[in-house]
């Protein structure tokens, strides 16, 4: 829990202070909203080993700086072993799905190429085919660099870091399941 606090800290410490000429309230003043939804795929580690995963995500923006949303992902690399042998003598598939609330803080957006900071805070399951599973808290710190393609359509290129807490089987940790993910996004919408 201690590592989940200290990340989270991080993230938020790591947001850039930006000096305006006028005071701006979130609540008051006129507030500029946007809105966007993006597929994903991510190439990320389980247990040592890389593999892929797809899902999407998507967001309210608010001042084009800050987007409150949610994502959600799913390994879809059948490919992915474990050590683990099952009883027809192959060896164990890895799955793992997770999603949650996400929060970004985006710098400049109105430069070509700019950069993300967030973190995703949710939850998921991870297992192996042979039946073993478990249900676990995540957070996903990240940043990523973001490129305006045109009015409605961003390329956003990132990497993260998944921590988990609450796997503890025979055969699965929360090291197994925490990982590196490079990602790639395609985002549509009003910006």
């Amino acid at each position: 829990m201690k590592k989940v606090i200290f990340v989270l800290a991080l993230v938020f410490c790591a947001v850039p202070l930006v000096a305006y000429e006028r005071t701006e309230m979130l609540i008051g003043d006129k507030i500029q909203s946007g809105s966007f939804g993006a597929p994903v795929a991510r190439y990320t580690q389980v247990d040592g080993k890389w593999g892929l995963m797809f899902g999407g995500r998507g967001g309210w923006i608010i001042n084009n700086a800050f987007v409150l949303g949610g994502g959600g992902y799913k390994l879809v690399d059948n490919n992915l072993k474990s050590d683990i042998v099952d009883s027809s003598g192959g060896r164990q598939s890895f799955e793992l799905n997770y999603g949650g609330i996400e929060m970004e803080y985006i710098a400049q957006h109105d430069d070509l190429v700019h950069i993300g900071i967030g973190a995703l805070l949710g939850g998921g399951n991870a297992g192996l085919s042979g039946g073993e599973s478990a249900s676990f808290f995540v957070i996903e710190p990240g940043m990523n660099v973001e490129l305006n393609v045109s009015r409605h359509f961003r390329i956003n290129l990132g990497a993260a870091y998944r921590l988990v807490s609450g796997v503890d089987t025979a055969n699965l940790s929360n090291e197994k399941i925490n990982g590196t993910s490079i990602t790639i996004a395609f985002k549509f919408g009003k910006f």
